[in-house]
């Protein structure tokens, strides 16, 4: 696909242009800027607008999308035409792509409820509407008395060159929710009713991802009428229900337009950051990445708020979290290891000494202070009652837990549905203690305060020991790359300083879920 072909950036004195002809007084909080290309025009609508005016992009061109997020501005979708978002926009503008500014003002139009709009396109279109579409367009803007300016040589001298003839066009839609809302209504008649089949059906369909729009567009759509329908009948109702909608800013001021406007802006940013959060949740990325590891996908979520919650952008979501996944694992593999490690460390000269067995030390490939876990480790987990007679483990104990049994099971094709944490939990209110079994561990909990874990698969431990001292520098990262016959001296020293020629085993340390994990996890979530 040609994304460059409609690109021609608006040279500066033409934006200007345009920006002018907004009509005065005029509050512009919100602009939407379709097909924004590098988001030049950002800087100089907070110049005309005030730096607190929140403007929105949407640019198909996937690195113009780079570049704009780049810039750190708020890139809300790709693709202009199949964009379905409810937000209340003040004013739209744009350099509309030439070849499609027909589709893109009839969109910017379809949109608009009380708004203003102002736009470039192909003056040709304006000129000959010889299609269907174009003569829809041209009876539209007839109705919406928009002003029509022709222009020539624009774009002569600007960064990409053309000759094009271009319209600039504005238009000033006005509606009042007050007497679009009260003009003869029938209460019976208004009332919104939630299709119980509709709903019925998305939430049958095995598609994790198609059903979470489902229900966020119910949930959006819903909410939205029942918003109008507490404003059309507040002054009916406010002197005998004591009734807000949730999360108001309103102060009582201002139109019913402006007060339903920002209910249901304020709304639907809180419905993406609840929807937004169940991406990272999906089981897929949940069953996969440790707490940690989900907690800072769950923080980048407030980037995300400003994308329409759609099947393309989540798909495009979940890939970037794919793309990040060799990392956030060689991350949790490396806190763990620190983590069971940690108190070995310390001198523990006038407390127990019981954690200097948990790590065995061997001279390291780049220094003398290499160490790997043992087979059994010894861990301080607080696991007792309040008055210290009984073991018990509950939520404050459930991350580590089973981000321990999550990074041990990357190095085995052995695991298990049921969590780590529900598995000790079972066992210990049945009142067993010791050597609980989960696919790849052996875990002993002590009124002493201690847990003990115990690697029941050597192999298992190896590839965790091996995949943890590349990342600490302990080891190269060929590290058991040739067979053993082929390894030259230095090599073979590394070997039996970590382990001994008994237990080398080069393919041992080839782990599936850090090789080409992508096309690994992709089927698994379901967004191809």
């Amino acid at each position: 696909m040609d994304f460059y072909k409609d690109f021609f950036p608006t040279n500066e004195a033409l934006y200007r242009k345009m920006m002018d002809k907004v009509v005065k007084p005029i509050k512009v909080d919100r602009i939407l800027i379709p097909g924004a290309g590098r988001g030049d025009e950002v800087e100089w609508l907070k110049e005309k607008f005030g730096k607190s005016c929140d403007c929105s992009l949407i640019e198909i061109n996937p690195e113009l999308q780079n570049i704009i997020r780049g810039k750190k501005l708020k890139l809300i979708d790709s693709d202009f035409l199949s964009y379905n978002g409810q937000e209340h926009f003040d004013l739209i503008i744009s350099n509309f792509p030439f070849s499609i500014g027909c589709e893109f003002l009839l969109k910017a139009i379809e949109i608009t409820y009380s708004g203003q709009i102002v736009c470039l396109i192909n003056a040709e279109t304006i000129r000959n509407p010889y299609s269907n579409l174009r003569k829809v367009l041209k009876k539209k803007l007839e109705d919406l008395n928009a002003d029509i300016e022709f222009l020539e040589d624009e774009f002569i001298d600007s960064e990409r060159k053309t000759s094009v003839e271009v319209a600039l066009i504005h238009i000033e839609i006005k509606n009042e929710v007050e007497s679009d809302l009260f003009h003869g209504l029938k209460v019976d008649d208004e009332i919104f009713e939630v299709n119980e089949e509709i709903e019925d059906q998305s939430l049958t369909r095995k598609d994790e991802i198609h059903n979470l729009v489902k229900k966020y567009e119910l949930t959006k759509q819903n909410v939205i009428n029942q918003i109008i329908e507490f404003y059309k009948y507040k002054h009916l109702t406010h002197g005998y229900l004591a009734l807000e909608v949730s999360g108001s800013t309103q102060s009582g001021r201002g139109s019913l337009t402006e007060q339903i406007k920002l209910d249901s802006n304020n709304f639907i940013t809180t419905l993406k950051r609840d929807y937004w959060s169940k991406v990272t949740q999906l089981e897929g990325v949940k069953s996969r990445l440790s707490s940690k590891k989900r907690d800072q996908l769950h923080a980048e979520i407030e980037s995300y708020l400003s994308l329409e919650f759609s099947e393309s952008n989540i798909k495009q979501f979940i890939i970037n979290i794919i793309q990040k996944f060799p990392k956030l694992i060689s991350e949790s593999i490396e806190e763990l290891f620190d983590n069971l490690t940690s108190y070995s460390l310390i001198d523990n000269r006038w407390n127990d000494r019981d954690y200097a067995s948990n790590i065995h030390y061997y001279n390291a490939w780049a220094s003398n202070s290499g160490y790997k876990i043992n087979k059994k480790v010894i861990y301080p987990l607080r696991c007792l009652n309040w008055d210290g007679s009984k073991v018990q483990v509950d939520y404050q104990h459930e991350k580590f837990l089973n981000d321990l049994d999550l990074v041990v099971n990357y190095f085995s094709d052995n695991c298990t549905s049921e969590s780590c944490y529900e598995i000790c939990r079972k066992a210990i209110e049945e009142g067993i203690t010791k050597k609980i079994e989960t696919a790849n561990l052996r875990l002993s909990f002590f009124k002493k305060g201690t847990i003990h874990i115990e690697f029941k698969n050597t192999e298992v431990l190896r590839r965790f020991n091996i995949e943890a001292g590349k990342l600490k520098n302990f080891l190269p990262m060929d590290y058991a790359n040739k067979a053993y016959a082929d390894l030259k001296e230095e090599e073979i020293a590394v070997v039996e300083a970590f382990e001994t020629s008994k237990t080398y085993k080069p393919e041992a340390t080839q782990i599936p879920i850090l090789e080409n994990f992508a096309n690994y996890e992709i089927p698994l979530i379901e967004v191809a």
